[in-house]
């Protein structure tokens, strides 16, 4: 009973963190692209 206590108190936090990550991803692939352009000075072209 201890060892299954164990078991599902490690794995538990793991799932979850996995599971968060999977989100993640998907809300990366699925988001909608910015573009956004910059200009600014540059030191190195003049």
């Amino acid at each position: 009973m201890n060892n299954r206590l164990l078991l599902v108190a490690v794995v538990t936090p793991i799932l979850g963190l996995l599971a968060l990550i999977g989100r993640a991803e998907l809300n990366l692939q699925n988001g909608r692209k910015w573009h956004l352009p910059i200009t600014g000075y540059d030191p190195a072209t003049c």
